[in-house]
């Protein structure tokens, strides 16, 4: 069962709590999403959805876009959990995020988890029209930072800056004579007009008035055999010549389709392997997320979980790199700082308890981690998500005339 509590809403945007009670492995039927962009942000529970013919697991540090209309399915075997929807209108979405293409799943690191929940306080306040919409602003340039494939407005190739780098001007071409140099003399077989200059030479001799004879008066009668035998022979030899470049282009074209086909093969297959290989990878960190996030005893150390997860420890550290561009060991701490929030959030009054139910060595080892993937200290966290204690209320006394 699904139920959506609005939180708030404003010009082209709606915000709502959703909560699913659904325990079931199998996928629901497909439906098509609303006329909306919607932003997905996973508060609490895991639960999986299917767009195409690659499902994506969804918790708290894994976030999902859906477009208008699209189809999508949905699983939930490890029970309910409770979302924020943040749907916009397609004019607000493009005015906001651009036209641009974008991942349909992402990360959701430490900064994109702290603006979620600063969203929900801020949804809280009361000020829709700057403090909820500030924080909607905030919200979304950390998740574009995750899924926008391109430029977006809010970015510096976007629609408030070019983009392009001006064209580099060319440099003038260098010329090959030296400054300060002579001009290069012309040829001296040339004038300065550019005709040409001839020497003189012995005179020619005088030639005879009669004028030569022809060679046909003097070729003999046998001349003409000879001439056709020469043809023949020139003929026979230039269509044997032809036959034989014929022959070689036919090889040539013969070759050029085995190597094309073989290449072709050869691109298939490395295809298929890196499919199948970039598959098993994403459902490795898939399963290694699970055991994290679920606190499974062999996720207490690397080692331990790769045995679990039957993998050698070598691979188990690339596949996450590879495939979310964080270290495992900086996942396992972002889940760590994920359960840091929820108890800053409700107020927890000592770090080092909390730094103790964490596993972390210590109170300032609580503090480095938070710090390096929030930018703040849980002193200040907590001051950032609590709210502020109401003042008392103190009656003003009433005046009886008499």
């Amino acid at each position: 069962m699904r139920s959506a509590v609005p939180l708030a809403s404003g010009p082209g945007f709606r915000l709502h709590a959703v909560t699913c009670v659904d325990d079931h492995r199998g996928w629901s039927t497909p439906a098509q999403s609303s006329g909306d962009h919607q932003l997905v942000l996973v508060r609490r529970g895991r639960f999986r959805r299917l767009t195409g013919t690659r499902p994506a697991d969804l918790d708290t540090t894994m976030g999902y876009l859906s477009l208008p209309g699209e189809e999508e399915r949905f699983a939930h075997p490890c029970g309910g959990d409770v979302c924020t929807s943040l749907a916009m209108s397609p004019e607000l979405w493009r005015r906001l995020a651009g036209e641009g293409p974008t991942l349909p799943t992402f990360y959701v690191d430490g900064h994109l988890e702290l603006a979620h929940r600063r969203l929900l306080r801020a949804a809280g306040s009361g000020d829709v029209s700057y403090g909820l919409v500030e924080a909607l602003l905030g919200l979304l340039e950390h998740t574009l930072e995750q899924t926008a494939t391109g430029p977006t407005p809010g970015s510096s190739g976007g629609s408030g800056g070019s983009g392009t780098r001006p064209p580099r001007s060319s440099a003038p071409a260098r010329s090959s004579t030296r400054p300060g140099s002579p001009p290069a003399s012309p040829p001296a077989s040339s004038t300065a007009s550019g005709s040409p200059v001839t020497s003189p030479g012995p005179s020619a001799p005088p030639t005879s008035s009669t004028p030569p004879a022809s060679p046909a008066s003097t070729r003999s009668p046998s001349g003409s055999t000879a001439s056709t035998a020469t043809t023949h022979a020139a003929t026979t030899t230039a269509t044997t010549a032809t036959a034989t470049t014929a022959t070689a282009t036919t090889a040539t074209a013969t070759t050029a389709t085995a190597t094309a086909t073989a290449t072709a093969t050869a691109t298939a297959t490395a295809t298929a392997t890196a499919t199948a290989t970039a598959t098993a990878t994403a459902s490795l960190v898939d399963r290694a997320r699970e055991a994290l996030i679920e606190g499974h005893p062999a996720a207490e150390g690397l080692l331990p979980l790769a045995d679990h997860l039957h993998v050698s420890p070598f691979r188990l550290s690339r596949a996450f790199t590879h495939t979310l561009g964080v270290s495992l060991t900086h996942y396992r701490n972002r889940v760590r700082v994920s359960r840091a929030l929820d108890r800053l959030e409700q107020g927890e009054p000592s770090l080092a308890l909390l730094a103790a139910d964490l596993g972390f060595a210590d109170q300032a080892h609580l503090t480095r981690t938070v710090r390096h993937h929030l930018g703040h200290t849980p002193t200040a966290l907590r001051r950032l998500l609590t709210p502020a204690p109401s003042p008392p209320h103190h009656p003003l006394p009433l005046e009886i005339d008499g």
